[in-house]
Parts: structure tokens; sequence; C-alpha cells
């Protein structure tokens, strides 16, 4: 029997520059990556990672309505032979960085950038608040600070922006810098240099270069740097600036912070100085931790310098309630949790459980703690310092999850769990009462699951 194979003409794809893709974006509804999210008008970028293509998913971006995929692998496809809807690019990640920054250049608003070990999310979401009190701003939403989710804020800002709050993040050298190329900020500020991502940066060391790679661009551009002098680290990246603004304690910032004492939540008196007109204000505000003093001081200066009120600026921070595991204070049955179980790095866990310990010693205090990942070489060191502190501090109930705490020698009245169903199993059957409970680590670790196991 004599099989008869079908041939399709398949249409000539000529590889389109970056450029030709504006129109089409201004034309589009929005910018998507992920099928599972896109809705009619959308422009799909078909991104690449190590488990997933997204050119396989070409078809199914146009039958729900994507008005261009842009791809850079010819689709296999035969219906899509013809349609002019595919845009055929050398690399589809670089399109998206390429359009991003093309559209950022379109923008007549100020840019502001900023990253840090720690806070920086916390300072991005006080500043928007801030600046809410003058301006519509526009700023990143969740966690999108990387490679991939700048471009996706920049092209995301609503048309009536007045202002943009871009928040970068990254775990080696140089990435910052790539993300300054695409965002191009006016101005920025670093929250602080810590042990986070240490195994990617080198050390601390290669976390203060690529941090200041922000100073660095901001320098060679002229643009305003926000500095926290009572970092020597940031001083030292921020001294070549001839545009620097001071924050902190010191008698010479223009925002100079007086914490305010005895409460477990940050809460500041802030005095504004030169080239701000003298005013003081007092701030009270939802976070726990008086860490979180410093995001509110850096969140103030930026607002002020930008022509907000004293009284909008505490106005702005005051309302601010912390979410997404956060710094969070929240009620759960007769316990109360100190959940700030987004991330972890050594110098976070340090202020949090310091502050844990800041509370009355009458108080029914405890800890649930998970690893801290990415600090390679650093690991072992960095868990037993954190476990450490933790078994001085006299709680009534420390735990701890991962095999990395596991690895190191932990309190004596401590308990150890590989995962975080375990702890919440074990913790069941403890009938955890009236307890100020700090749950802190690295997101891989999931440790808010603990709450399964509390009353």
């Amino acid at each position: 029997m004599t099989s008869l194979r079908i041939c399709v003409p398949l249409r000539s794809f000529e590889v389109v520059e970056y450029a030709a893709l504006y129109p089409a974006f201004l034309e589009a509804r929005s910018v998507c990556t992920d099928t599972r999210k896109l809705l009619p008008g959308d422009l799909y970028f078909a991104l690449k990672g190590p488990n997933f293509n997204g050119n396989r998913f070409a078809a199914q971006a146009l039958e729900l309505g994507a008005s261009v995929a842009v791809l850079d692998e010819p689709p296999e496809h035969a219906q899509l032979a013809s349609d002019p809807r595919v845009l055929l690019v050398p690399d589809v990640l670089a399109a998206l960085q390429d359009l991003a920054r093309t559209h950022r250049r379109s923008f007549n608003f100020p840019l502001f950038a900023l990253t840090g070990s720690n806070g920086k999310t916390t300072t991005k979401e006080l500043l928007a608040a801030a600046l809410a009190q003058r301006y519509r701003v526009g700023f990143t939403q969740g966690n999108l600070n990387n490679h991939i989710g700048v471009p996706l804020t920049l092209l995301s800002l609503p048309p009536d922006t007045e202002f943009a709050v871009v928040e970068m993040g990254a775990n080696a050298q140089r990435e910052i810098a790539g993300l300054c190329a695409i965002a191009e900020p006016d101005a920025g500020l670093i929250t602080n240099i810590g042990d986070a991502h240490l195994e990617g940066f080198g050390g601390r060391a290669g976390v203060k270069k690529g941090k200041g790679e922000l100073f660095d661009y901001l320098h060679s551009r002229g643009g305003t740097i926000f500095c926290w002098s009572d970092s020597e680290d940031l001083v030292d990246l921020a001294s070549a600036s001839e545009h620097k603004i001071n924050y902190g304690s010191g008698p010479d910032c223009s925002v100079r912070m007086q914490p305010l004492h005895g409460g477990l939540f940050a809460a500041a008196t802030l005095h504004f100085q030169h080239p701000f007109p003298e005013a003081s204000i007092a701030v009270h505000s939802h976070l726990v931790g008086g860490y979180n003093n410093a995001n509110l001081t850096a969140a103030a200066c930026v607002a002020a310098f930008y022509g907000v009120s004293p009284e909008g600026i505490q106005r702005g921070l005051e309302a601010y309630k912390p979410g997404n595991q956060r710094s969070e204070w929240r009620k759960h049955g007769s316990n109360t949790l100190y959940l700030d179980a987004y991330n972890a790095n050594p110098t976070s866990m340090r202020e949090a459980l310091l502050s844990l310990g800041a509370l009355p010693e009458s108080s029914n205090k405890g800890a649930v703690l998970g690893d801290m990942l990415e600090l390679g070489e650093y690991c072992r060191a960095a868990h037993q310092e954190v476990a450490d502190l933790a078994g001085s501090l006299g709680l009534a109930l420390l735990v701890f999850i991962g095999p990395e705490f596991g690895a190191v020698q932990l309190p004596p009245a401590s308990a150890h769990f590989q995962d975080a169903a375990q702890a919440a199993a074990w913790l069941r059957g403890q009938h955890v009462r009236d307890c100020i409970l700090l749950l802190k680590g690295s997101r891989g670790i999931g440790v808010e699951r603990v709450l399964e196991g509390l009353a």
C-alpha cells in the first residue's frame, strides 16, 4: 500500500529587527509570557528556560487571541505558516529587554531604582505609598525584579503614570548593571549590603561590588544617589558621586532618624533638614522590627526630595500594611505571629531574632527557623551563628527546619525537622498557645506551612 505525504509549503520566515516590535506593543493590550495568563489582545513573548520552551505554545497563544507571537524558532505548526501575527527575532529575551528599554525612553517622568541585600521590597512598597500622596505611581509588583521582571514592569506601567519605582534584584555580579542598562534610572538607593546570595556573588565583597553597580551607573549618568550614611559600605560606594543625598542617624543627614523605643513595631522621629524645608514627624508603622526604621527613613528621604510634604509622607508610611509574609504581625488563634517567611539570609535572620529577643522577658516567645539558601561555602558557619543566637534568647519554643540546620550543632532544647510538613505535624501535638512566634526561612523551605500545625 502506497502512503502519500502531503507537504504544506511553509512561509519563509524573515528575522525581524527588535525595533519592529514597538508598533506592535503600542497596539497590544499588554505583554504576556505565559499562555495560562494570556488575554485577547496580548503581545506574547515565547521565552525559554531550563525546563520549558515558549515557542512550542505559539499556536495556543494565537488561539487565545494574542495580537502577535514573538518567537526565536520557526514555528513547527503548519497553520502558523502564513499567519502574519508570528514574528521571528534572533532572541526573545533580548527582544523583550530591548522593547522595555525603547518604551522606557518614551517616559517623561522620574524613574527611581532600588536594590539591596535586605529590605528592598519593603522599601519599594513604603516609597510607593509615600509618593502616592502626590503622584500617580507605577511600581514593581510582587517580586518582578530580575532580567525578565524588570522589563515586564516597565512595559506594564499605566499610561497615566507620573512616577516609577523599579526594584532590582540580583544574585551575581553584573546583573544590576544589566538591569540599569534596561531601566536607565534617574536616581536610586541601595538599602544595605548584607550576607545574601553569597554563593553567586562570591562572598560579601562580591555582594558590595554587585549591588554597587547601581551607584556606578547613576554616577556615570549624573543621577541622584540616596545614601544610608550609617553604612560604611554604602558611604564608600557613594563617595565619588556629586549628586548625593544622605539619610540616617548622623547630624549631616537630609533626613535624620531618631528611633522611638519601647515597642515591637518600627517607629521613628524623622527630622527633615537641608535641602528640605525643616520639619519633624513621628512615624509609627505597621512593620515589625526596628531594623525597618532605615527603610522608613529611606522612603521619607526620597519622597521629600520629590516634593511630598512631611505630612503626606507620614500619612503614606503609616497607612502601609505589610503583606506577602514580609514583616507581618498576624493573629493566629491565641498565638501572635511575627511572619517574615518570604525569604531569609544571615543578616535578615539575625535582625529578626534580635527584634524578637527585644520583647519583654515575661513574654511567651518562640521561633520556627528554616534553612537559608544560596550561601555556598559560607553555609555551615552562617547556620551555626544563627543557631547560636537563637539559642541564647531563652525562647520557650525553638524549631529548626531543613538539612542545613541539621548539619550544625543546635541548642539542646530545640527541635529539628527535615521539612515544614514534619514540623507542622510535631507542632500539632504541642498545643502551642498564647505564644509570640517568629516564622522565618528561605522561600524554598516554605516555613509558613507550619501554620497547619498551630491551633
